[in-house]
């Protein structure tokens, strides 16, 4: 009996999730300073195009 293949979709998405997995996730703390940065570079990027 042939082994039965998956969709290429579906190996994709086990394969993106596979990788994904293998990145460590930010802190909160790093999370909520990457977001202040973000958002105060956004003001001075709208405080230049004025």
């Amino acid at each position: 009996m042939p082994a039965r293949q998956l969709p290429a979709d579906v190996d994709l998405v086990r394969s993106y999730l596979r990788d994904i997995g293998r990145v460590p996730l930010l802190s909160h703390e790093q999370e909520i300073t990457l977001g202040r940065q973000v958002q105060e570079l956004m003001s001075l990027e709208q405080l230049e195009s004025e």
